[in-house]
């Protein structure tokens, strides 16, 4: 954690809630994630590596609401990145990585996530598609998909996102991000047909692949440090 986000998460009680609402907010990113259709329409890899991308997609939406609200959501925005990576240093450790290793590991992943989020939070500010798509299957598909599934995800990220937005501004709690921000259930978009596979019990989403070379989330990256 950065000194900046220890400021906004500061002590003692403030804490331990942001933690708390963090974790709360962090098991819907990763019900959402486990939508069917993501993987059986969108083409998402049905994959560890595939799950932890549609996990950190949907972390990224509700960190560009909480980043935008009173400094009481900023330090829950800071706790849910504080959260995510605690399962990613989990699922590493549940993996076979060392001690020694887990720590290069973690500070890959970031990198390759604050990239990731800067490029996604970019498009969708400005509604840009086809540069949202080109993100996409850069990072989730490592350029090996369809263009109408891509197109799909787009669709689908951009629509959430918006509905995030009407959901945070239109919350009548104030300031509590957990009463404000709540994914939607299946749309249209998500019909929904078959389960997708669950992570291995240990950790609360994820498992990685370390032992077979690749970054996790990052399939273009090459091996680890």
């Amino acid at each position: 954690m950065t000194q900046q986000g220890k400021n906004l998460l500061g002590g003692g009680r403030a804490r331990r809630t942001a933690m708390r609402q963090a974790e709360i907010l962090y098991a819907r990113a990763v019900a959402q994630s486990r939508l069917p259709t993501l993987y059986t329409v969108h083409g998402i890899p049905d994959t560890h590596d595939g799950r932890l991308e549609a996990i950190q997609l949907h972390v990224i939406l509700l960190l560009r609401r909480l980043q935008r609200g009173a400094p009481e959501q900023q330090a829950v925005g800071q706790a849910l990145f504080d959260v995510l990576f605690r399962d990613v240093d989990n699922s590493l450790r549940e993996g076979g990585v060392g001690d020694l290793s887990v720590g290069k590991w973690i500070k890959k992943i970031a990198r390759q996530f604050y990239a990731r989020a800067a490029a996604v939070e970019a498009a969708l500010e400005t509604r840009d598609r086809a540069t949202l798509g080109e993100v996409l299957t850069d990072n989730v598909y490592a350029g090996n998909v369809a263009p109408e599934r891509v197109a799909g995800l787009v669709d689908y990220l951009l629509d959430l996102d918006a509905q995030l937005a009407t959901a945070a501004t239109g919350a009548a709690t104030g300031n509590d991000p957990v009463e404000a921000l709540h994914f939607p259930g299946p749309t249209a978009r998500q019909p929904g047909s078959i389960a997708v596979t669950a992570p291995a019990t240990g950790s609360t989403a994820i498992q990685t692949t370390p032992r077979g070379g690749r970054v996790p989330g990052a399939p273009n990256e090459g091996r680890a440090p």
